[in-house]
């Protein structure tokens, strides 16, 4: 009788498991599938990344200071494997196996079972079940590579289970940007993770609230799901800042260019943002992300007059913090020295003239158009400036001197 009896209560058991099976293949979050992971396992469990974040856990009562630490307060880390040579390599064993394995006495005397979510060959984290509620047993591992190879599926196939909001995709980028280095082919499943798929040429885009308020916070003016949603690339918060990743077919040849790939509601929000050259490398996003910042910076300092700033158009001021003042000073061309001092005397704005003139390729309608002054006033500045000056202007290299030495009178002006 007794024996019966356990048969009817494994049959019940069975049909239970089952039931939980095709609750999870209907579950849309991954906390859904969690839920009834326990239903199965019977055991708490968690999911974590490439990256040792906690993404999901079975919200159940737990007894543990370990539990809390390492899954609420998801402070699992590198510490967890990094700490222990014979646990690290038990860790190392368990990511490179198909199958979900029960390791006995791990860490800090605990058995655990770990299942490596593996997708096209790719690692994307794992499924590790602790014995908080009863023993784990070998019997569990086929239930463990069940559960995981679905959990794998829907993190791959379904659109933003994995990051359903997005705090795990700020974490991510906000870690690049801090100089943490990852691993190409981590990198690669990271953004699979997260269903991101950059185009070819990518540019960091920096930007704040009004143009004389680099520092200002950005939370109250704009919507990041409304920017993610634009299929441009990736927007985040970072450093009080908005950060755009944003990505393109082709590279953006000119200042037109760049202002049309601008969201059009930032343009309204009197936004001002430094944008980097491009690049085609995610691995490159600090760097080029510094290279923004730089270029806000230099465009509030220097300009002032445009909503968004990029950096290969302050290469040389760049250039120009590298040398003492005392020292960049004899880098001027005499001849502009003559013309700068002519300006200060008599008030006109001979240099300023020159200077846009001659940084858009010798155009006297674009040089008019700039300074909303009439064509025939650019042309009778610019014979001015040739007086002083002693040239007609037909130089190349001699006009490439002259814009340098104008740039460097620009920059030390307005340190």
């Amino acid at each position: 009788m007794q024996k019966k009896e356990m048969r009817v209560v494994g049959r019940g058991y069975l049909l239970d498991i089952y039931e939980q099976i095709g609750k999870i293949l209907k579950s849309e979050s991954l906390e859904e599938v969690m839920k009834y992971t326990y239903g199965i396992l019977r055991n708490p469990a968690f999911v974590v990344d490439m990256g040792h974040n906690v993404l999901a856990y079975t919200n159940v009562d737990v007894d543990s200071e370990r539990w809390q630490r390492i899954v609420i307060e998801g402070k699992l880390a590198k510490n967890f494997v990094d700490g222990n040579i014979h646990l690290n390599a038990e860790h190392a064993r368990a990511m490179h196996s198909d199958k979900a394995l029960l390791l006995r006495k791990t860490f800090e005397g605990e058995d655990q079972i770990k299942k490596s979510l593996i997708w096209d060959g790719q690692e994307l984290g794992m499924l590790m079940v602790l014995p908080y509620h009863k023993e784990l047993e070998e019997s569990d591992l086929k239930y463990v590579d069940l559960v995981g190879d679905i959990i794998t599926y829907k993190l791959v196939s379904h659109q933003g289970m994995l990051y359903k909001n997005e705090t795990q995709k700020k974490r991510f980028f906000s870690s690049m940007l801090e100089g943490v280095e990852y691993t190409e082919d981590t990198i690669q499943t990271r953004l699979k993770f997260m269903q991101v798929k950059f185009r070819k040429y990518l540019y960091v885009m920096v930007g704040s609230v009004g143009k004389n308020n680099y520092e200002g916070t950005v939370e109250e003016h704009i919507d990041l799901r409304e920017l993610n949603s634009q299929n441009l690339g990736v927007a985040l918060l970072y450093n009080t800042n908005l950060v755009m990743i944003l990505s393109f077919d082709k590279p953006l040849r000119d200042y037109a260019e760049i202002l049309n790939s601008m969201p059009d509601f930032l343009k309204r929000q009197n936004f001002v943002c430094g944008i980097s050259s491009r690049f085609t490398n995610i691995s490159d996003l600090r760097k080029n992300h510094l290279d923004a910042v730089r270029a806000l910076q230099y465009g509030i300092r220097l300009r002032g007059d445009r909503p968004i700033y990029c950096f290969h158009d302050f290469i040389l001021y760049e250039m120009f913090e590298r040398v003492p003042d005392a020292e960049l000073i004899h880098y001027i061309h005499p001849d502009i020295m003559k013309l700068r001092k002519y300006d200060e005397q008599k008030g006109t704005e001979l240099c300023q003239t020159l200077q846009i003139y001659l940084d858009n390729n010798t155009s006297q309608a674009k040089t008019a158009e700039i300074l909303y002054i009439h064509r025939n006033t650019v042309n009778y500045r610019l014979n001015q400036c040739m007086q002083i000056m002693e040239t007609d202007f037909k130089e190349r290299a001699e006009l490439t001197v002259f814009l340098i030495s104008l740039y460097i009178l620009e920059y030390l002006d307005n340190k």
